[in-house]
């Protein structure tokens, strides 16, 4: 046995005793191979070098959610890690349990010896072992928080942590830096008072228990009795009785562990009436020299564990040590003389005072008589030291010390170089720390925009455990107290295991600590409502998951606080955001609390709907909205109830297993909320996150929670959303255009094509017919738009979800869209019909006329051919021009009577109609046809072949303008499509991107005439912009216009060709039927052949079938070749614009102008998406002045923006109100569809103060006022900041090719 008095012993002397044979020391690579081994059975080996972190540590996963047991060695150190930092006071339970086809078969009954073995034991490890694995496997910042979280169990913590590889130890002072306790000892003069300090900082005395030799009682056990008072054991230290407590221990031996008994003031329960530390030394202090050498000089007194008494105890002394020694020795079975008892107290120098005998009595009893030793000693000894103190006593016996390392040393200079200056904390905060910006940004720089993010915050009451309620889920470590001891709200980022990061849909959550709501200290202060309501609208913007923690001791205040909360949620559905919330009842310990608790549930779902409907009031919001409406919550699902967190009474008591056990189960519920949460929500990346919270607190700040909330997440989703519903919108357009289009030419072609089959008898049935086609096709688009809205709202990228209030302005839009096109599709329709009546009074006349015309032609050539001289041509015409001058006397025509224009302004409108559409004067129409009629008369009185004169005047008179109005129509809806898809198709996406547009390329122009024409003139500025965009856009590439008409020329060309060939099929030459009217009747949904041109060419119509066909295919070749040549050499794009039927400027008009309405102050146009939303907005207002507003006793130009002077106590006057002054921040008494947000803290852009700096005189000139008394600093503005401005205004920063 090694003699412990290092100045007096004898090297390598060694004592022997006849009773009891000591066991060599375990030498180094004995112990290293048992660490070794141990590590490779956990799985611990790779990180005994690496170092497990608390980021690993505190990583979310499948298991870490789960409660589990260790399915094998390798997944015990998680369970019991998982567990400690979850506070469980059963993770020194937690043991390997093998699976049902792992363990062992039961053996036949004859097997008797199976009944001795104990199974369950064979891969068993000792608690003390997996502890000790642990924390030599972690890092120190990790060993710091572990050994918080155990403290808080009631566990004892290591106090000297052994290394058995190395037989050295480390005093572990950092890891016990952050154990805060709150103690109320009997000596304090005030009774009520209490001390609350680091633990490691505390001089209180230390008492010492260790083990010498084999000893039959249970050290550990005794100590656990000795701590607890009957009503409230707790086994502090591991000990033999308990799971696994029996297994060898193979790396902790060696190990000091300390726990403290602190009293809490209560003299009926405290068992000791001053605190005192307790250390308790693990395996046989014999061989381990350095330990008890330590314990002696830090110790107040030193209780020895021993049984047997012929051990040789003469060397046992350390010199210049003050702690007293005592004997704790168990004679029960044993006879033991009072000559042995003298010789041990001689050897030892002690009293026989200091001798404890344990003899027949039963624990309690001897704990009693242990007790009142331990209580003399701590009230007596004034040997009293923090383990701060005990860092030199460490240093002198060669002891590591933990906090010694690099990372530590490098920790504490960082702190100390950020608090050396720090004199008043609370203002410090409130000054450096209002959102700790540049953390954020350096976050954003270490992680990757990959990274996607979830948080996770809490409210509630101050002092309810909000804090210890995220400390017990994710084991993380906020700052926990009573009273007022979180400021503001604190978040920490806890990162997601990757292979649970998919299922999870994050990489990182983050989790945010608020300070308690209902401050006493803030109760007294005016704005302590307001202070309340700014961080629960704070902390429920920024999350995905608010959990609402009420403990029921406080639920008095629980309306106040419900009121508080009401209102942010409100507040969040202005601006797209619906959370999930999570109400956590504490203090709750019935186990049916849940099936008890309905009816409250129900009850505080009607106080949460009754408060909605009060903050909707206060928000005019209406006063139908319910809770739900505004929150994700389900009574059932999304309620807990969780029982106290203290088993006991504070400080000895130790965190409730119910607690712990309650609290994970709510975690894991939580995490398939955040699962769900995937399909539905996108997480935020963390440049989201940055951007989202610095305009959340800017409209915190400002109260600024109106649909117009200037927030990158919000824009970027509803300028996608306003793009896409545009997309639909021309798409619904384009098809309309198309269909009316094509109906209208059924309607012109009325009566024309009789041998197809017509869709009504007579033109009013078609009309009728018509219309049902229509309002079919309407609610066809209306159906495919809204289908498409919705299917977009339920998508899971793109952040839908913060446009959701936006929705039912859509679906508005989709219905005004339809009733636009409605009502201007059936006006076409009636158009056309009156023109075609119109058409139909004279129709039979016309018809009349050629036939007799027809008739007298045919007279003529039998005239003609029985002259007996030959005649000329000259004289044909002769008597050609005597016939048709005599038959158009004959064929005298009054015209039609005209209608009463002057009664009515319908009927002026309906004769316009009717007289619409051409020649409906008989006489000129057979007029327009005279040299026609000479021709077929010359031919016919020659007998010539009429196929390839006819083909030619077909194709020339009916055909081309026919196909030349086809081409026409078409070539609108291609500019607008090449317009919505080419290279500046983003200008006419939304109208934020097309505003952005225009002042941009004024700006780069920057003349004032162009500033002044779009401010006092914007729609004619508008329509004249786009014009010129598109003339740009299509000059810029020669014969780009003709490209898109040969494209339709060639598609009708193509139907055309088709026709012919089918009229080839069908129609015979013996039959009478016009192979012409077979043609135009296939064509007559698609052409609108002229019928007059049409009825002219089948006069005297005698060409043969066969040489016809061939005629007209070689004539419709020509023309083909004849009008693409046309359409190449018409290059005037500006001319093009005007003629054709369908206008694309007009169509891109009416989707960049919107509703067409502006700022009823400074004409700021509405940027709102569709036509059907009910209030209007814009980005950017501008300095009011630029829109002719000035002060009425200077008549200088007014240089403030609408959004400050709503905000002010300064009057207006308008036409709206009559001439007289009304304060600004009542607009909406007149102007009560614009919403313009009221801040005093917003100036106008740098853009428009550029503008306005540089055109002031200019400006005053044209408005007949005088210049604006800007500030200095606005005529410093470049041109280059102006157009920074403009592009923060739009939010254009990351968008490129601008």
């Amino acid at each position: 046995m090694l003699s412990f008095c290092k100045t007096c012993r004898c090297a390598g002397e060694t004592l022997h005793d006849q009773e009891e044979e000591l066991q060599p020391l375990t030498s180094g690579k004995t112990a290293g191979r048992n660490l070794e081994e141990l590590l490779s059975d956990l799985g611990l080996k790779d990180l005994f070098k690496t170092k497990l972190t608390v980021g690993r540590a505190l990583e979310i996963g499948g298991r870490s959610v789960s409660e589990e047991s260790a399915l094998s060695l390798e997944a015990l150190p998680r369970c019991v890690l998982n567990r400690l930092m979850m506070v469980n006071v059963a993770a020194r339970s937690a043991k390997y349990t093998p699976s049902d086809h792992e363990a062992p078969a039961p053996g036949p009954d004859s097997d008797w010896g199976n009944l001795v073995k104990d199974p369950d034991n064979r891969n068993a490890i000792n608690p003390l072992d997996v502890i000790t694995a642990i924390l030599l496997c972690s890092d120190n910042f990790l060993q710091h928080e572990l050994v918080v979280k155990m403290s808080m169990c009631q566990f004892a913590v290591p106090l000297l942590l052994p290394h058995c590889d190395t037989q050295k130890c480390t005093l572990m002072l950092w890891a016990m830096r952050g154990v805060v306790k709150k103690f109320r000892p009997h000596s304090l003069a005030y009774p009520k008072a209490s001390i609350e300090n680091s633990i490691a900082l505390t001089n209180l005395p230390m008492v010492s228990f260790i083990r010498l030799g084999e000893v039959s009682m249970s050290k550990s056990q005794i100590l656990n009795k000795l701590l607890s008072n009957p009503q409230q054991y707790h086994d502090t230290f591991v000990h033999r009785d308990m799971e696994c407590g029996d297994c060898p221990r193979r790396i902790s031996d060696g190990l000091v562990e300390i726990t403290w008994y602190l009293p809490c003031g209560n003299k009926n329960i405290d068992i000791f009436s001053e605190p005192m530390a307790v250390a308790n030394f693990r395996g046989d202090v014999r061989s381990f020299e350095t330990q008890y050498s330590f314990l002696c000089h830090t110790s107040a007194a030193i209780f020895v564990f021993f049984d047997n008494l012929k051990l040789d105890l003469k060397y046992w002394t350390i010199k210049n040590v003050k702690a007293q020694l005592f004997l704790i020795i168990n004679s029960q079975g044993k006879t033991i003389s009072s000559d042995m008892l003298q010789k041990v107290a001689t050897d030892c120098n002690i009293e026989r005072s200091n001798i404890i005998m344990k003899t027949k009595q039963n624990d309690a009893d001897f704990v009693r008589k242990l007790s009142s030793t331990v209580r003399e000693v701590i009230e007596k000894s004034p040997q009293k030291m923090s383990v701060k103190d005990m860092y030199d006593v460490a240093l002198e016996l060669g002891i590591q010390v933990d906090e010694n390392c690099n990372e530590c040393q490098r920790a504490k200079q960082r702190a100390d170089e950020l608090t050396c200056n720090i004199e008043d904390t609370l203002k410090f905060k409130k000054d450096q720390l209002p959102l700790q910006a540049e953390i954020w940004k350096e976050l954003s720089q270490i992680e990757k925009e990959s990274s996607r993010i979830r948080v996770v915050t809490v409210l509630g009451v101050q002092s309810t455990g909000k804090s210890t309620l995220l400390n017990t889920m994710f084991g993380v470590q906020f700052a926990v107290s009573s009273g007022r001891c979180t400021r503001g709200a604190f978040m920490l980022l806890i990162r997601v295991k990757e292979d649970f990061r998919e299922q999870l849909g994050c990489d990182f959550l983050m989790v945010i600590d608020t300070e308690g709501l209902k401050s006493p200290e803030l109760a007294q202060l005016t704005d302590s409502y307001e202070h309340d309501n700014e961080l629960a609208a704070l902390v429920v913007g920024l999350s995905d998951i608010t959990i609402i923690n009420i403990a029921m001791e406080n639920s008095a205040e629980m309306k106040d606080i419900l009121q508080i909360v009401v209102h942010a949620f409100l507040r969040m559905t202005e601006v797209g955001k619906k959370p999930c919330c999570q109400f956590v009842h504490q203090n709750v310990a019935d186990v049916s609390a849940h099936d008890n608790n309905l009816r409250d549930r129900q009850l505080l779902l009607e106080q949460l709907d009754e408060m909605t409907q009060v903050a909707a009031r206060m928000e005019k919001k209406g006063e139908t909205m319910t809770f739900t409406d505004v929150m994700d919550y389900v009574p059932e699902r999304n309620t807990w109830y969780i029982p106290g967190l203290w088993h006991g009474n504070p400080p000895m008591a130790s965190v409730s297993a119910g607690y712990s056990e309650a609290v994970n189960e709510f975690k894991s519920r939580m995490i398939d909320t955040l699962k769900e949460l995937k399909g539905t929500r996108p997480a935020h990346t963390i440049p989201e996150l940055l951007g989202w919270t610095k305009s959340l607190w800017k409209a915190v700040k400002y109260e600024n929670f109106i649909f117009s909330f200037q927030n990158s997440l919000v824009a970027d989703a509803y300028t996608t959303l306003c793009t896409e519903f545009n997309k639909w919108e021309w798409d619904f357009r384009k098809h309309m255009y198309t269909w009316v289009s094509e109906a209208e030419t059924s309607v012109l072609n009325f009566g024309t094509a009789a041998l197809t089959a017509q869709k009504a008898s007579s033109l009013d049935d078609l009309l009728s017919v018509l219309e049902n086609e229509a309002s079919h096709e309407l609610a066809k688009g209306e159906k495919q738009i809204t289908k498409s809205l919705t299917n977009y709202y339920q998508r899971k990228e793109g952040h839908v979800y913060l446009v959701e209030k936006y929705r039912e302005d859509f679906m508005n839009s989709v219905k005004s869209l339809k009733r636009e096109l409605q009502t201007a599709l059936f006006m076409k329709l009636e158009t056309a019909m009156n023109i075609k009546k119109g058409m139909a009074s004279v129709e039979g006349i016309k018809k009349k006329h050629k036939t007799i015309m027809e008739d007298q032609v045919q007279k003529l050539v039998k005239v003609c051919r029985t002259s007996q001289t030959p005649i000329s041509d000259q004289q044909l015409e002769q008597e050609f021009e005597k016939m048709w001058t005599e038959t158009m006397k004959m064929l005298s025509f009054k015209g039609l009577k005209r209608l009463n224009i002057v009664q009515q302004v319908y009927s002026l409108l309906q004769s316009n109609l009717e007289t619409k559409g051409g020649d409906n004067d008989p006489q000129q129409c057979l007029q327009k046809f005279k040299q026609q009629y000479c021709t077929d008369f010359r031919d016919l009185f020659h007998k010539r072949d009429l196929c390839h004169r006819k083909a030619q005047e077909f194709t020339r008179q009916c055909l081309e303008p026919a196909v030349r109005q086809y081409v026409s129509k078409a070539l609108g809806p291609d500019i607008v499509d090449e317009m919505m898809t080419g290279n500046k198709a983003i200008d006419f996406s939304t109208r934020s991107f097309f505003q952005f547009s225009i002042l941009k390329q004024l700006l780069a122009e920057d003349k004032f005439e162009n500033f002044a024409g779009y401010i006092t003139n914007y729609e004619n500025f508008v329509k004249k912009w786009i014009v010129n965009w598109i003339v740009g856009a299509f000059s810029s590439t020669p014969n780009r216009i003709a490209v898109m008409e040969d494209y339709h020329l060639k598609k009708i060309i193509r139907n055309i060709k088709e026709a012919v060939m089918s009229a080839k099929v069908a129609v015979r030459s013996e039959e009478e039927i016009s192979i012409c009217q077979f043609i135009c009747g296939t064509l007559s949904e698609t052409l609108v052949i002229p019928k007059d041109a049409l009825d002219a060419v089948m006069v005297l119509n005698h060409a043969k079938t066969e040489q016809f066909f061939d005629w007209l295919l070689s004539s419709i070749d020509e023309m083909e070749e004849s009008l693409s040549i046309e359409f190449h050499r018409h290059k005037d794009v500006r001319t093009r614009l005007t003629t054709m039927p369908f206008k694309p400027q007009d169509e891109l008009f009416n989707r960049v102008i919107g509703c067409g309405k502006q700022c009823p102050f400074c004409l700021a146009p509405c940027e709102a998406g569709g036509k059907g939303h009910t209030e209007h907005f814009t980005s950017i207002h501008r300095p009011e002045g630029l829109r002719r507003y000035r002060w009425k006793r200077t008549r200088k130009l007014v240089p403030e923006i609408c959004s400050s002077l709503v905000a002010s106590e300064i009057t207006f006057r308008s036409a709206e109100t009559n001439g007289k002054f009304h304060p600004y921040k009542d607009y909406q008494k007149f102007y009560p569809d614009w919403r313009i947000q009221p801040d005093t803290s917003i100036q106008a852009s740098a853009y428009w103060k550029y503008v306005f700096a540089k055109f002031n005189t200019q400006f005053a000139k044209e408005y007949d006022a005088e210049p604006a008394d800007l500030p200095p600093n606005w005529k410093s503005i470049t041109k280059e900041q102006a157009m920074k401005s403009l592009e923060e205004a739009f939010m254009m920063k990351k968008r490129k090719n601008w």
